[in-house]
């Protein structure tokens, strides 16, 4: 009974087109099959299951916060199954499950479920040859169920990866605020450090990151949080000041009221992702009617509990926010930065925003598209041809 629970849970596991209810299913899965190994007397097969158990569970906790699973707990998982499978090597034989084991951690790691279920692919059409070999055939049976839930698994996912929602970037995006950006972070950092801020250094260690990467490279050390939101609360008063005194800069980036319009009519699902602290958020909201769009509990913004871009956490947050996955959404970038983040998210669909006069740091082949501003016809299309 448990080994049948087992083969239907896995079968179903492998029609989600969403990577935590896979492995939440997967972790379900290896449940019944622990249970049932355990019951035939399989044990080196049911200590395997449990392995998978925890691996799984870990990694469905870390997909269903957007959180990207760090490489050292994929080589802890792989390192636990190898000690476990020199503990009972006897044969080639005995090699083969743990040399599955360890191809199917490999697959359930990587972000892109297209991967992981290539490699489900693989492993499924293994495990036939090794059940083949030690003569259990009814366990091919099982095996013909993952191979062909794979199969359709890969055939869902390459039915979904229609552009369904939008992710914006805010600050230099929906907001063209650089230049009281900039000039705040000049007047702080000059303060902080005694000196004046390049150019150079600004485009790379202030554009697009998070407070707590600009503070550190300010201060040259590895800070708390609580010295991290004193700092960054002394600079965003000097920025909102500047904002309030720019009041014919205050404004959302021409053609974006118009647009945002248009994706609230048409029922689009979208949100902003910004490097932007709460207060900040806050100050933008309620000043720029940020509400009217976008509802504020699916904004990411940073809160200090995830890097900051390149990095893809940002990213991954916010297209799980939508419900959606990262190949299912169109980001708006107007830094490198922030188009590295959303590729190394799983984004296929970037476009690039370089107002006129401005310096234009892509190309054809880091962003699908470039546009002056959100008066262009381009975007309204977005839906029918990208």
């Amino acid at each position: 009974m448990f080994g049948a629970l087992a083969v239907a849970t896995m079968f179903f596991s492998y029609l989600n087109t969403k990577k935590d209810k896979y492995l939440l299913m997967q972790t379900l899965c290896n449940v019944f099959f622990a249970i049932q190994f355990y019951l035939v007397n399989a044990l080196s097969a049911a200590v395997v299951c449990i392995i998978t158990i925890f691996k799984s569970f870990i990694f469905y906790k870390y997909e269903s916060k957007g959180k990207p699973i760090p490489l050292y707990i994929l080589i802890i998982f792989e390192l636990i199954t190898i000690a476990f499978g020199i503990y009972i090597y006897t044969d080639f034989n005995s090699a083969l499950p743990i040399i599955i084991s360890c191809l199917y951690t490999y697959g359930t790691w990587q972000k892109n479920l297209k991967v992981t279920y290539s490699i489900g692919t693989f492993v499924s059409v293994v495990w036939v040859f090794y059940n083949f070999v030690v003569g259990a055939y009814v366990s091919i049976i099982g095996n013909a169920f993952e191979f062909v839930a794979s199969i359709i698994g890969l055939y869902k996912l390459t039915k979904i990866n229609d552009i369904k929602g939008i992710i914006f970037d805010f600050n230099g995006t929906l907001f063209w605020d650089s230049e009281i950006q900039e000039t705040a972070w000049k007047t702080f950092g000059q303060k902080l450090t005694g000196r004046k801020i390049t150019d150079e250094e600004f485009g790379t260690y202030f554009h697009g990151r998070t407070n707590q990467d600009t503070l550190e490279y300010l201060t040259g050390k590895k800070l708390t949080k609580e010295e991290v939101g004193d700092l960054a609360s002394q600079k965003e008063t000097i920025y909102r000041d500047l904002c309030k005194k720019n009041k014919e800069k205050f404004v959302l980036a021409p053609g974006v009221i118009k647009y945002l319009d248009y994706l609230k009519q048409n029922k689009i699902p979208i949100t902003i992702a910004t490097a932007s602290e709460i207060n900040n958020l806050n100050f933008f909201i309620k000043n720029l009617n940020l509400d009217k769009w976008f509802d504020k509990n699916k904004i990411i913004y940073d809160d200090g509990t995830f890097k900051g871009k390149p990095e893809p956490d940002i990213y991954l947050k916010a297209a799980a926010k939508l419900d959606l996955n990262p190949n299912q959404c169109v980001v708006f970038e107007d830094a490198t930065s922030g188009v590295i983040s959303a590729k190394r998210a799983g984004v296929k669909t970037i476009i690039g925003i370089v107002p006129k006069g401005r310096k234009n740091p892509f190309t054809k082949e880091t962003v699908t598209e470039i546009i002056e501003d959100f008066e262009s016809k381009k975007i309204y299309s977005i839906f029918k041809e990208l």
